[in-house]
């Protein structure tokens, strides 16, 4: 059995299908989120999925790393000399078609004789990557984790053999350096990721049971709406309740003791700055002093 593919002519017709195709999917799109690995919360995820919506967090998220991808590809095309199919696409597997994978790229290698697919994305980390022209053939923890199980989910729905992640980083120099990174099939690994994620959706998305309470907007937003109404009855708090508002009034005060402290640590550091634009550091970092019509305000800036 071959994966089936769907091409999509427009961008939001292809991210809308993503959460709206009838099939309470898991796309590579967010399955790092699910798994808990991601940048955003399973509740995120949960709740786009059952309003057919992604979030504007979300879609922000994906905006952001899709418009990189045409020059993420014509890097990489340059790099590999390799010619690139690219087109808003999205693979399922065989047997399982709820289990979708966004595959924008893809490309043949003429040294293996073999087709992979392409995995863009953008860093501000170098350290994180392994080097330009690596091949990573039993995962290791040697990539963000994120990038590694999207990358391996592709595999698991396309059955294609190998991905190609195309990493770029911002560079004051080249304006953007790019890393190729191959990353094998893992069998293993792949199926393991589809019984974590085959769990998630029959739990969460079939039988609706609410994801673990975080502290994301949208449990937040979830909580809200549900308990928006309530009597003016109280009752008595169990023993697990009362341990966790303990907790609650301990980080409470805590925190308005490191607030304190922190005002603290900025009025002394506007005082050192004086009429200065700011510090620099030995490690490269910069306190900045803006000053504008709200007062003064302290940025720290990275390395460059």
């Amino acid at each position: 059995m071959k994966s089936t593919i769907e091409t999509f002519n427009y961008q939001e017709v292809w991210l809308r299908n993503a959460f709206h195709n009838g099939k309470s999917a898991i796309d590579s799109l967010f399955i790092s989120d699910i798994l808990g690995t991601g940048w955003s919360s399973p509740w995120d995820i949960w709740s786009s999925l059952k309003t057919f919506v992604p979030s504007p967090m979300l879609r922000e998220q994906l905006n952001a790393r899709l418009q990189w991808t045409p020059m993420l590809r014509k890097q990489y095309e340059q790099q590999s000399n390799r010619s690139v199919d690219l087109e808003w696409r999205r693979i399922h597997h065989p047997k399982h078609d709820w289990c979708t994978a966004s595959i924008l790229g893809l490309t043949e290698d003429p040294m293996t004789g073999t087709k992979g697919g392409l995995l863009f994305t953008m860093s501000t980390d170098p350290e994180s990557w392994l080097e330009d022209g690596a091949v990573i053939e039993k995962w290791t923890r040697v990539l963000p984790p994120n990038i590694a199980m999207e990358a391996y989910w592709m595999m698991f729905c396309s059955q294609l053999p190998w991905i190609d992640i195309v990493v770029g980083f911002p560079s004051l120099s080249s304006y953007l350096e790019t890393r190729i990174i191959r990353i094998l099939a893992d069998d293993r690994l792949q199926q393991n990721l589809w019984s974590s994620a085959k769990a998630w959706r029959e739990n969460h998305l079939l039988n609706n049971v609410i994801p673990s309470i975080d502290a994301s907007r949208a449990c937040t937003s979830y909580l809200m709406e549900r308990f928006a109404h309530g009597t003016d009855a109280m009752r008595e708090a169990t023993e697990k309740e009362e341990a966790v508002l303990t907790q609650y009034e301990e980080v409470s005060e805590q925190l308005q003791e490191l607030q304190a402290r922190q005002q603290l640590l900025r009025n002394e550091l506007f005082r050192q700055i004086g009429h200065f634009a700011g510090l620099k550091r030995k490690d490269g970092k910069a306190a900045m002093l803006l000053r504008n019509r709200n007062g003064l305000q302290l940025r720290v800036r990275k390395a460059s």
